[in-house]
């Protein structure tokens, strides 16, 4: 059978963040927040930066909502055109 990806509703996301890291600051929601939405809310997603934080202990909302970004990739695409 198919392998069904649900999404997380925000709030439901950001509780699953929090239960492996402790939003404990402003710019801990916010980067929480844009974590979410650059990862669409998809459960799997979401669980695999979860995780990446129960691993990783030094790791931070604002560093992992930084790596997510695509503008890195896009820009090292343009040296294949």
């Amino acid at each position: 059978g198919w392998l069904t990806l649900g999404e997380l509703s925000t709030d439901e996301a950001v509780d699953l963040l929090d239960r492996y890291r402790p939003i404990e600051t402003v710019e801990d929601r916010a980067a929480a927040y844009e974590i979410i939405g650059k990862l669409g809310g998809f459960t799997l997603a979401i669980e695999l930066i979860a995780a990446g934080f129960a691993a990783h202990p030094s790791a931070t909302y604002a560093g992992i909502a930084e790596g997510l970004g695509l503008d890195d990739l896009a820009a090292s695409m343009d040296m294949f055109r």
